[in-house]
C-alpha cells in the first residue's frame, strides 16, 4: 500500500507562497489593478468637485496659476446655484496652444477642446490670436448681436463670423477680469459656446447657458476688482 506523504510532509510558509505565486502570480496582479481602479473611481467620485459652470481657455497666453482661484471664486458671485448642491462653483480650465508647443502636446490640447465643444460642459470660452479662426470656423460661438447692442460694445473689440455678419467674440484683454489675473500673451477673446443640438435639452445644459450669459455681462461690464488674496 502506498504511503500517505502528507502524514511526514508539511510545506513550509515560504514554499507556499512561491508555489501561490508560480501558479496564481496572473490572476494576483490582475486583481490587485483591478481592486486600484475601483477604489481610485470610488475616491474619483466621491471627492470630486461638481461646477455649476466651466469656462474653458484655449491659446497660447498664459494666467497666473495662484490667481485662479479667485477668479473662479469671483465668477461664483456672479452665478446661481444650477446644479443645487448648496455651493456656487466655477471651474476654469486651460488648454495650452502655440508654435512653440510640442506637436504631440498641441494636438492633445487641440482633441481635448474639440472632445470638449462637442460634448462638454463648458458654456464660457476663452480663446486668443492663435486658436480663434479654427472655432470660428467650427461655428462654436454664439451670435452676440444682441449683447452689442445691449451692452453697447465698441466695434473695434469684436471678431466676427467668417462672412463678416455676425459678432461673436469680444476682446476682454483690457478689462479687470484679466488684467488682474497676470495674464501674458496675445489679445484675449471672449464667447457664448452653441450648446451642441443633442445638449439642447438638457435641463442643467439650459441652466448653464443662462447663467453663463450673466457672468459674460459681468466680465464685460463689471469694474469689481478680483481679490488677491494669494499677494500677487
Amino acid at each position: 500500500m502506498d504511503k500517505d506523504f502528507s502524514k511526514y510532509y508539511k510545506i513550509t510558509d515560504k514554499e507556499f507562497w512561491r508555489n501561490y505565486w508560480f501558479y496564481y502570480r496572473v490572476h494576483t496582479i490582475v486583481g490587485v489593478i483591478v481592486a486600484a481602479l475601483i477604489i481610485g473611481t470610488v475616491v474619483s467620485f466621491v471627492t470630486r468637485v461638481n461646477p455649476d459652470i466651466l469656462i474653458m481657455h484655449i491659446g497660447g497666453g498664459l494666467f497666473d496659476e495662484e490667481w485662479i482661484p479667485d477668479v473662479e471664486a469671483y465668477a461664483a458671485e456672479k452665478i446661481p446655484d444650477i446644479n443645487e448642491d448648496g455651493k456656487q462653483i466655477v471651474s476654469f480650465q486651460t488648454l495650452i496652444y502655440n508654435e512653440s508647443l510640442d506637436a504631440q502636446m498641441a494636438l492633445a490640447s487641440m482633441t481635448k477642446a474639440d472632445l470638449e465643444f462637442a460634448g462638454g460642459d463648458s458654456t464660457l470660452i476663452l480663446v486668443d490670436e492663435t486658436t480663434m479662426a479654427r472655432y470660428i470656423n467650427m461655428e462654436v460661438f454664439q451670435d452676440l448681436t444682441d449683447y452689442v447692442q445691449q451692452l453697447d460694445i465698441a466695434p473695434e473689440r469684436l471678431k466676427y463670423s467668417e462672412d463678416g455678419s455676425r459678432p461673436l467674440l469680444v476682446n476682454i484683454t483690457s478689462t479687470r477680469f484679466v488684467a488682474e489675473g497676470g495674464y501674458q500673451g496675445p489679445d484675449l477673446y471672449l464667447g457664448l459656446r452653441v450648446i451642441p443640438q443633442n445638449m439642447q435639452k438638457k435641463k442643467i445644459m439650459l441652466d448653464r447657458a443662462e447663467a453663463s450669459k450673466q457672468l459674460f455681462e459681468s466680465i464685460i461690464t463689471d469694474d469689481t476688482i478680483v481679490s488677491k488674496k494669494h499677494g500677487i
